[in-house]
């Protein structure tokens, strides 16, 4: 009787798997192309410390940038941290 359960199923095969989707075309690149305004933006900036010490390397790393239009003149405001204040 054991060998009778053992025997499995009477359903057909399953259908089979359909085939993989093709693989889409690479996309065209993209051509930007960056220009040198630095002199035109009027931003003068040069991110250094004033008091340098053994133990600048935090601030060598700890400085950053933020932009948006933060006193809303329609102009794009930059806000700009030192690694060595704040």
């Amino acid at each position: 009787m054991l060998t009778v359960a053992c025997g499995g199923g009477g359903d057909p095969p399953p259908p089979p798997s359909p085939p993989p989707a093709p693989t889409p075309p690479e996309p065209e690149p993209i051509g930007l192309r960056f220009s040198d305004v630095t002199q035109s933006s009027g931003v003068s900036y040069q991110h250094a410390y004033l008091f340098p010490t053994p133990a600048s390397e935090p601030e060598e790393f700890g400085g950053g940038v933020a932009s948006g239009d933060y006193d809303n003149d329609g102009m794009v405001d930059l806000f700009v941290l030192r690694g060595d204040i704040g």
